[in-house]
């Protein structure tokens, strides 16, 4: 039995579609459990040059997933120094330190190899800003390196300028490299949907990370303009462009094996991640700030996508997308920001989405969000948090590769914030 590689690509893809989609949109609506705790603090030391900054947080997360189960652990400490060398020059540096631990249980679908991971990240960061005409022109330039687990080292560099031609208005203008660093499920992912029909035949598509995975990397332009009129109203607006390499993909033979278990003729496909994508991305986004009144504000906003994604050709390997990310191009948020007393506060927010039909058909729909904020003294706040006030049961989106998404619920959060 021979197949044209057109024949494999729609195999693979019905497969991918049997095992994982339909699957996924069922079980996902299933119940999927997350708990999970946190601690932060901050110390400033502030002189008369400049401030230090000391921080540290520790995050533990327990997933309950209907493909998967975890125990995450997030460390980071990260350390910050500014200094004004002169009237016109302002240094800033930086060190961080990441420790991120996991530990998943074992299925068929979805699994790593191995199971448990300690995932270290160490960075530097610098960066040097000038006000070349004072009050009207500044530049900075600045550089972070980081170095990770997987012995690689990443470097990201940004050069900006700001020009304010007068107290109304102001233009901004950036150029920057930034990277997605591989992670587990680039480089330790096991997956095995089992045996699906397509075609009519028998087939199983196995998936594995491989450890040659290295970071994606964005080059991007970014421009931007800001006008404020008084203190009534402000509108700010950015456009973009962007080019992307290394992007993560998955590549195996075009040709699949065949044999025969039990008389039954069956396909059997490996395929394996691979930065063998790239893309490209346009859009825009405008914002603006209108003080109704004293103590009354209203923060409307939306945003434009547009992206592109590619693959290379071959005779004799097969490209193929681990999952198409859904990228809504059109979203919109409305924010009021309402003082009902000296330290009583009351948030609301809309938040709007286009419909996407690219692939999971994740619906266009209105959230609502609140948020009741009291302050019994100056340093201290007390907050209750209700989001998705409607209880609308809809996907908040679905990640690249074809894991449980977590259903947007009605959830209320308490916290207290008390500032030394």
């Amino acid at each position: 039995m021979r197949l044209r590689r057109d024949d494999v690509a729609r195999l693979t893809a019905n497969v991918q579609k049997t095992a994982f989609s339909d699957d996924c949109r069922q079980q996902s609506l299933g119940q999927s459990e997350y708990f999970g705790w946190n601690i932060q603090g901050r110390w400033i030391h502030a002189t008369s040059s400049g401030e230090n900054t000391l921080q540290f947080s520790f995050e533990r997360t327990d997933l309950d997933y209907p493909y998967l189960n975890d125990d995450l652990n997030n460390l980071n400490v990260n350390y910050e120094s500014r200094r004004q060398t002169s009237d016109r020059n302002e240094f800033y540096w930086g060190g961080g330190f990441q420790q991120y631990t996991d530990s998943a249980d074992l299925n068929r679908m979805f699994s790593y190899n191995p199971p448990k991971s300690v995932y270290r990240d160490g960075d530097i960061v610098a960066r040097d800003e000038w006000q070349f005409i004072p009050g009207r022109l500044t530049g900075s330039a600045g550089l972070r390196l980081d170095y990770n687990s997987y012995g690689q080292l990443d470097y990201q560099p940004s050069v900006r300028l700001l020009y304010t031609p007068d107290n109304k208005q102001s233009a901004w203008m950036a150029v920057s490299r930034a990277v997605r660093a591989a992670n587990r499920v680039d480089r330790d992912f096991k997956g095995d949907p089992g045996v699906a029909l397509a075609d009519g035949l028998p087939m199983g598509l196995f998936m594995y990370g491989t450890n040659a995975m290295r970071s994606e990397v964005e080059r991007s332009v970014e421009l931007g303009y800001r006008y404020q009129r008084g203190q009534r109203w402000s509108v700010d607006g950015s456009v973009y462009w962007s080019y992307y390499e290394r992007l993560r993909a998955i590549e195996g033979s075009n040709m699949p094996a065949l044999s025969f278990p039990g008389g039954v003729p069956t396909l059997t496909a490996s395929v394996y991640t691979c930065n063998c994508g790239a893309g490209r991305s346009y859009g825009g986004e405008i914002w603006g700030t209108w003080q109704v009144r004293t103590g009354w504000r209203l923060s409307p906003s939306y945003s434009y996508l547009n992206e592109t994604r590619w693959l290379p050709s071959s005779p004799y390997l097969l490209y193929l997308w681990d999952g198409t990310p859904v990228d809504l191009a059109h979203q919109g948020v409305l924010r009021s920001q309402h003082d009902l007393a000296r330290n009583l506060q009351l948030d609301l927010t809309g938040r709007a989405r286009s419909r996407d039909e690219v692939l999971y058909h994740v619906p266009g729909v209105f959230l609502m969000d609140a948020r009741l904020a009291w302050r019994p003294w100056r340093t201290g706040e007390f907050s209750l948090t209700a989001r998705n006030l409607a209880g609308r049961q809809v996907m908040e989106g679905f990640p690249e590769l074809q894991t449980v998404a977590v259903p947007i619920r009605r959830t209320f959060v308490v916290k207290w914030t008390q500032r030394f």
